[in-house]
């Protein structure tokens, strides 16, 4: 039997029997829970589970594209074919259509599937997991569209269309054109390219190859636009340095690539570092004296190649009529002949005979062009022998002197055009090229020779744009320098010129090369990967009612 005292103290003064739920106390708990700020999401946490739940269904809904085209393309269908066709005939509006292979097959229940394993995927609680989300679903199908790369098509085709579709969807949120601004913001943001912050201004490897030949020649001096080969920043560059107050950074920087390329020219004769009449001539004494005091202490040896090389010469002209042969090759072959009966021809007579064969063939170069090959074929015959006929310790002083003088004369050529800085002693690429094509088209053609990648890098980097830029440079500061009295053209002007904007501009900051190409910044337009991008929009338009209910 029960002790009336004992239960009535276990009551005690709540009046709660063992066991019983205290309302007392059950009020005050919901009061106090009331008063407790509600516990907000953990951003970091839902941003990670909302981009892979986002990967996930990206990845489910490459397979099952077909199947929610299908059961999206079934209910437009009915809403605005079928249904209306009923309404004409005063029918009553059938039930819509659900095909079981396309729901079996669709994202939805491929979707439900992977969660009877690996639980309900999670659903953004925030608006930073909403747009991580987005960029998950968005990523698989641009990474497995083909063409261009991994890197670049999850940035160009992934990350930015996500980002701008979630934009523009948080702005229509609700509204019944929400997808559809989402599929338009989306493909739009793919037709700039986002790597293109990091190389602005892609440039081809033939033109990079260039750069490291000028750099290789001591012309460090060149422009952004230049490198790049970009005529609309050279254009730019061209108009704001030009700016009163701007500094004229471009055309100091091209002045002083103008004089390094002289100077590498110059080089290759052993000259000065300009082009002037003074020391070409001095050069040309120079080489004069060097080719007299090798030749005046050695003779040349008439070997068995040597014999070959003139009988080559000779049979070649000898194809000529014999109407058309001038007697003067068969003239120099009886010169030749009684000092290779001698075993020796003398230096200074050797030196006679290669400089008139040299000048005859120059003079004849036009109005007899088969006679000065061969007149030239002659005298390289005549050097070739001189110079296996050198002692060992004099033969590098015979081959400088040959190869300064080939430059010498490229270069006399190259000074002798006009223009105002040929003028005034400069080798200019235009007039160098022209030079070194009218010795040998040929050679210069197939690179060869000590000009031709000199001449060639030259005429692609450092040739004048086509005008003076008068118009453009009117066009893009008349209005800046009237409204602002010449401030914010001259502080563009010397920005643009500013060497770390030079170097941006130009790709050479540290790595930006190789992560402008990881990103895809010279990459063409990805046609598959954009209509990767209007399939999954069809896709969210598919499941958008399903996810309602």
């Amino acid at each position: 039997m029960a002790d009336p005292w004992a239960e009535f103290t276990a009551v005690g003064t709540s009046g709660k029997k063992p066991g019983e739920v205290d309302p007392w106390a059950e009020f005050t708990s919901a009061a106090s829970k009331k008063d407790e700020p509600a516990k907000q999401p953990d951003v970091a946490y839902d941003m990670a589970a909302s981009g892979a739940a986002g990967l996930a269904q990206g990845a489910i809904g490459l397979p099952a594209a077909p199947a929610d085209i299908g059961n999206l393309a079934q209910r437009g269908f009915d809403k605005f074919i079928f249904n209306p066709l009923l309404r004409l005939t005063g029918q009553p509006e059938a039930q819509p259509y659900e095909s079981k292979l396309f729901n079996k097959l669709g994202s939805q229940n491929l979707q439900k599937q992977v969660e009877k394993v690996t639980g309900e995927f999670h659903k953004p609680e925030t608006l930073a997991g909403e747009y991580a989300h987005t960029i998950g679903q968005t990523i698989p199908g641009a990474i497995t569209a083909p063409g261009g790369g991994v890197v670049g098509n999850a940035l160009r085709y992934g990350v930015t269309p996500a980002i701008a579709a979630e934009t523009a969807g948080q702005s229509a949120k609700g509204e019944w054109y929400e997808p559809y601004v989402r599929a338009a913001a989306g493909v739009g943001a793919t037709l700039i390219n986002p790597a293109r912050i990091i190389t602005p201004m892609p440039t081809t490897e033939t033109r990079r190859q260039f750069v490291d030949t000028l750099r290789n020649e001591g012309v460090t001096s060149l422009t952004a636009g230049q490198k790049t080969g970009n005529e609309s920043l050279r254009y730019l560059e061209s108009a704001s340095s030009a700016a009163p107050g701007a500094g004229h950074g471009a055309a100091k920087i091209q002045g002083q690539g103008g004089q390094q390329f002289t100077e590498a020219a110059m080089r290759r004769a052993g000259a000065g570092s300009d082009a002037t009449p003074e020391v070409l001539g001095a050069n040309q004494r120079r080489l004069g004296n060097e080719f007299e005091r090798l030749s005046s202490q050695h003779n040349m040896l008439p070997d068995n190649q040597f014999i070959n090389d003139i009988t080559d010469a000779v049979r070649n002209y000898r194809n000529v009529p014999n109407s058309q042969q001038r007697a003067m090759v068969q003239g120099y072959i009886d010169d030749i002949i009684p000092h290779v009966n001698n075993g020796t021809m003398p230096g200074p007579m050797y030196q006679e005979m290669r400089s008139r064969l040299s000048r005859q063939a120059n003079s004849l170069r036009q109005s007899d062009p088969t006679l000065a090959e061969a007149l030239r074929d002659m005298r390289n015959s005549l050097d070739n022998a001189m110079s296996r006929s050198i002692p060992a310790e004099e033969q590098q002083a015979w081959q400088t002197a040959r190869r300064e003088y080939g430059a010498q004369k490229v270069l006399e050529k190259a000074a002798s055009r006009a223009g105002e800085a040929a003028a005034e002693g400069q080798i200019t690429p235009t007039n160098l090229r022209n030079a070194v094509a009218g010795e040998n088209r040929g050679a210069y053609a197939r690179g060869e020779g000590d000009f031709s990648d000199l001449a060639r890098a030259g005429a692609a980097m450092m040739t004048p744009l086509p005008n003076s830029g008068t118009a453009q440079r009117l066009n893009a500061f008349n209005l800046l320098n009237s409204a602002t009295l010449g401030v914010v053209p001259a502080v563009t002007g010397r920005a643009l010129m500013s060497r770390p904007a030079q170097a941006y501009l130009a790709n050479e900051l540290p790595g930006q090369r190789y992560v402008g190409q990881l990103l895809g910044a010279n990459a063409p337009d990805n046609i598959a990967a954009r209509k990767m991008l209007l399939i999954q929009a069809l896709q969210r338009q598919a499941n958008q009612p399903a996810q309602g209910q």
